[in-house]
């Protein structure tokens, strides 16, 4: 992997380096499967799923939950030793890409088409909470006509996706490595998007296992998310206004292709 250039002022203190440094010269480094998703992906699935398939503990590796933009240095430490599979929703700042190289750890890359992000990230504000790590929701979000919902989604929520998706495309043209991963396929091919997983970590598995950790998520599935294997809600969803202003946000990023995750937008009418 490429090394990065040190941001200044983000690093940790000296204690916690030599911390690092005597964990890392007296054991190895245990298998790390971490996965830095799109909000409303799929991702607590694939999860699940991998930490059946590996017998792997499953293991937070940022501060906050409310705020899982970034990682937490002292709890790479911690898990240095632990088989562990972790998935955030983490943006490929500089902080972060340098502690992906110091720990080791290459990141497998969830996303979904933006605008059913959108859909489903509309029903988890109603449904669940109105606080995210993405988007945090005014007081009665819930009651606003549908309309007026994807606008506030629209106009301030979608942008983070752009920039997290802009920013891995980036990270990885400089030659960090990584594994990409999409909803569809995920959600219409599991057992493959595992094997993919454990082929890019040089993890062996059977066939076998790997069918019977879809079973078993799947058989839980509703622990996880309630939209799983839905696609294409956002062109009946979103408006053509709203369609137009995701497209027009796009242009802040020129050297960006967007087309993976559902650019151009458009509604179900449009050509």
């Amino acid at each position: 992997m490429q090394r990065l250039g040190r941001a200044r002022n983000v690093l940790p203190s000296r204690s916690l380096r030599l911390a690092y440094y005597s964990r890392s010269r007296l054991r190895r480094r245990a298998p790390c499967l971490f996965v830095s998703a799109f909000p409303k992906s799929g991702s607590t699935f694939l999860v699940t799923a991998l930490v059946h398939a590996s017998g792997y503990s499953r293991y937070f590796l940022g501060q906050n939950f409310n705020s899982e933009h970034d990682l937490n240095f002292p709890r790479l430490v911690d898990s240095w030793a632990m088989p562990v599979v972790s998935h955030q929703h983490t943006r490929a700042t500089p902080p972060n890409l340098e502690y992906l190289e110091q720990f080791k750890i290459r990141p497998v890359i969830l996303t979904r088409n933006l605008a059913d992000c959108l859909v489903s990230l509309r029903d988890h504000l109603c449904r669940e909470s109105l606080i995210t790590p993405t988007f945090c929701a005014q007081p009665g979000f819930a009651d606003w006509p549908a309309e007026q919902q994807y606008d506030a989604l629209v106009d301030l929520a979608a942008g983070w996706y752009l920039d997290f998706y802009s920013g891995w495309r980036q990270a990885q043209a400089t030659g960090v490595e990584m594994l990409w991963l999409d909803y569809n396929t995920l959600i219409t091919q599991p057992g493959q998007c595992l094997q993919h997983i454990m082929d890019f970590y040089h993890l062996p598995i059977s066939e076998s296992v790997l069918q019977d950790a879809v079973t078993q998520t799947t058989r839980h599935g509703n622990t996880t998310r309630k939209n799983v294997g839905i696609s294409g809600r956002g062109q009946n969803a979103l408006t053509r206004a709203q369609c137009a202003r995701l497209n027009l946000l796009t242009r802040h990023y020129p050297d960006t292709d967007f087309t993976p995750i559902g650019a151009p937008f458009s509604t179900q009418g449009d050509s």
